[in-house]
């Protein structure tokens, strides 16, 4: 039996077969990861345009065309197919906005359908929007007429405190007692400037739901 002195532990038929196989398994990956070029059939030409302008062909992938957009051309001269320029990444990165906006856009006619439908099934008529308008408003402007009348309240109790000025036990506890009224006042008027913008708020929802809602059934008074 011969022996191999450089490696003795491929002297055996078994482990000269397992060396093989790992070595064979290696190849395969490190070719793996290598990007294949595409072949050309016989009798093709394959041809590309340089920065410098000038066409080169061959009857294999020229190097100067490798990036470049390539048209490939049987043996009578006519173009059989195209393979695209490899993209740069301000190109692949403008591709991926404009798919993006295109779904944004997808996204916001889906949602407007959806809120039409909805308009619809809500509404039976121009006359339902008013009526549930006049209803939301009513209760909103019940809540500002309260207001008014608490902060006309708190005013004239804090007119009536400066009058009894003199009575006052004492300055400090009179300057504490101001100072919770105007604190009272100024809550209520706070209430009061939300309730506003609530009412108004609720006249644009309505508006616009009725101008919608003309449009999609196509202006028809009901």
């Amino acid at each position: 039996m011969r022996v191999n002195t450089v490696f003795p532990f491929l002297s055996s038929p078994w482990a000269r077969f397992l060396a093989g196989t790992c070595v064979f398994s290696l190849f395969l990956g490190m070719t793996a990861h290598a990007a294949p070029k595409p072949l050309l059939k016989p009798n093709e030409t394959a041809c590309c345009m340089t920065d410098a302008g000038v066409r080169v062909c061959g009857d294999t992938f020229p190097d100067q065309c490798n990036g470049r957009a390539i048209q490939i051309y049987n043996r009578q001269g006519l173009q059989i197919r195209a393979i695209a320029a490899r993209m740069t990444q301000e190109e692949k990165a403008a591709i991926a906005a404009k798919e993006r906006k295109e779904k944004e856009e997808r996204l916001a006619v889906q949602e407007q359908r959806r809120k039409d439908q909805a308009l619809l099934d809500t509404y039976s008529s121009v006359r339902d929007i008013d009526q549930m308008e006049d209803r939301a408003q009513s209760d909103i402007k019940k809540d500002i007429t309260d207001l008014f009348n608490r902060i006309s309240s708190a005013q004239k109790k804090r007119r009536e405190m400066e009058q009894q000025k003199s009575e006052a036990e004492s300055l400090s506890e009179y300057e504490k007692s101001l100072r919770i009224a105007d604190k009272e006042i100024e809550e209520l008027e706070d209430l009061l400037a939300s309730k506003r913008k609530d009412l108004n708020q609720v006249r644009q929802r309505y508006d616009r739901d009725r101008k919608r809602y003309l449009e999609l059934i196509g202006g028809r008074q009901q």
